[in-house]
């Protein structure tokens, strides 16, 4: 791959971490767990818009993530185009893009024998990658064969409990993402809210009424659609509640 021809694909992928997040990856990939606001692939594909995606997961998990990604590429590796390969395991944090760029070399980079991206041509890809599933830790010592070999340090969700644990943090990256507070429901003049008003989104439909605290002295509070917050609930942010 030449400098500066720029990768116009990128691939998140599951490797063989799923298995520490069992029971919580049964019925889905691991990049599709949730943490902070989005999903771990909203936030790895969010600092890529240019790019086309496609994603790598379980065998016996493709149909379910065809359907719940329909317009997305799956297991599929016939790639036109050098692309960017990207552990589905990241936590994608505000510089992601910056460290991990689309443009570049090929290679790959890993973290204490982990690999965290790949950034691959198509040959390279046909002579090293199956299609049959995640990726395999054979695979990986099949690509540092191959190609430069890289260290890099990011957070990974590598068991359950780090989901709670970087969630707070998280809430607040994705909240500042989201580019801001905004009301688009119905919030009483008797629901009590403490703090800047710019950390608070209340999604369409939803409604905040009478003697809800809303405190976002420590963080923001995205409140999502649908939602029907009663009479004397406390909500301290960051927090995070669906549609």
């Amino acid at each position: 791959m030449k400098r500066g021809k720029m990768v116009k694909n990128i691939c998140i992928f599951e490797d063989e971490g799923f298995k520490n997040l069992l029971p919580l990856c049964y019925l889905r990939p691991v990049f599709e767990l949730r943490c902070g606001i989005s999903s771990l692939k909203e936030k790895i594909a969010g600092f890529y818009p240019e790019a086309k995606l496609h994603l790598l997961c379980r065998d016996y998990l493709v149909d379910v993530t065809k359907r719940r990604s329909k317009e997305t590429s799956v297991n599929d590796l016939k790639i036109e185009g050098n692309c960017l390969f990207i552990n589905g395991r990241i936590l994608a944090g505000k510089d992601l893009s910056r460290r991990i760029p689309l443009d570049g070399a090929e290679e790959i980079a890993l973290s204490e024998e982990v690999l965290i991206y790949a950034r691959l041509t198509p040959k390279t890809i046909a002579e090293v990658f199956r299609e049959d599933g995640h990726l395999r830790n054979t695979t990986i010592e099949l690509l540092k064969k191959k190609v430069k070999v890289t260290k890099i340090k990011l957070d990974l969700i590598s068991y359950p409990w780090h989901l709670i644990n970087y969630n707070s943090e998280a809430i607040k990256d994705d909240y500042q993402s989201i580019g801001g507070g905004k009301v688009e429901g119905f919030l009483d003049k008797a629901a009590t809210v403490y703090g800047d008003r710019s950390q608070l989104f209340i999604g369409e439909s939803s409604r905040v009424e009478a003697g809800v605290v809303l405190n976002l002295t420590e963080g923001p509070i995205y409140i999502g659609k649908n939602v029907k917050v009663r009479p004397f609930t406390i909500i301290d942010g960051p927090s995070f509640v669906g549609d």
